[in-house]
């Protein structure tokens, strides 16, 4: 859905409206209904189990049964995402080490300039993607950044599993994401200055964002710029060469 903001500020505002009117009302209905039900019963139930349960005793019929399922439901349902997404966060920010976005990032913003060839994005044929094919489909400049970015910090993240490790190793684990971004962003600009992969000569002469102000993108034409042909070309090449035999 971001790809609809019209600049990179627009999703500030979508975002500051729920994070201050949401996320506090929220705490508001809470206190709101555990007063209601202190001033109509005399008793302060908090938890959503105590609720139901007193729901339960008032209503013994079939629909008041269903209706406390379908809260028990929803608050199961809602607890779970909670816990799957609060819990992601930590685990995350153990594992971060074993994958540096920064690769990415340095090839997006360094050697690309910003600029994507969409159609070889979905081109999953070594003889046409001349962009994204590299070495038998593998970017082994980025693999070997990877490793020594990874390398520098896993005597950490074994740490973090159980395992006796030296204190030095330990504390190189601390810094986890800032250690294998920095080396994994370094380590690919090196390696890529000194050996290229295929797409960098496309992309060496391209200015910032240049494909974006072309019909590239509706196309897949670069005046000047090679690009893999698309399936209807192909379709058209295949019937002259039927038609001229």
């Amino acid at each position: 859905m971001a790809r609809w903001a019209h600049s990179p500020l627009s999703p500030i505002p979508t975002t500051l409206f729920p994070n201050s009117v949401f996320n506090p009302l929220s705490a508001v209905l809470g206190i709101l209904g555990t007063s209601a039900l202190h001033v109509g019963i005399g008793q302060t139930l908090w938890t959503p189990w105590d609720v139901m349960t007193y729901m339960l005793e008032q209503h013994t019929s079939a629909g008041g049964r269903f209706g406390v399922f379908c809260l028990a439901f929803t608050w199961l349902f809602q607890t779970l995402s909670q816990n799957v997404s609060s819990n992601m966060i930590p685990f995350g920010a153990d594992t971060s080490m074993l994958w540096p976005i920064s690769i990415m990032l340095c090839e997006y913003y360094v050697f690309s300039r910003s600029n994507i060839f969409v159609p070889s994005l979905y081109d999953g044929r070594g003889t046409t993607n001349q962009h994204y094919w590299y070495t038998g489909g593998w970017n082994i400049q980025a693999y070997i950044a990877y490793i020594f970015a990874v390398g520098l910090c896993f005597v950490g993240f074994v740490n973090k599993v159980g395992a006796t490790v030296p204190r030095v190793g330990v504390e190189l684990g601390y810094l986890g994401w800032f250690l294998t971004f920095s080396t994994g962003w370094i380590v690919y600009y090196v390696v890529v200055k000194v050996w290229p992969h295929q797409n960098v000569q496309y992309t060496k002469n391209l200015k910032w964002e240049e494909l974006a102000a072309t019909d590239y993108g509706v196309h897949g034409v670069l005046h000047g710029v090679p690009s893999c042909p698309s399936d209807e070309e192909e379709r058209q090449e295949s019937e002259e060469v039927v038609k001229s035999s």
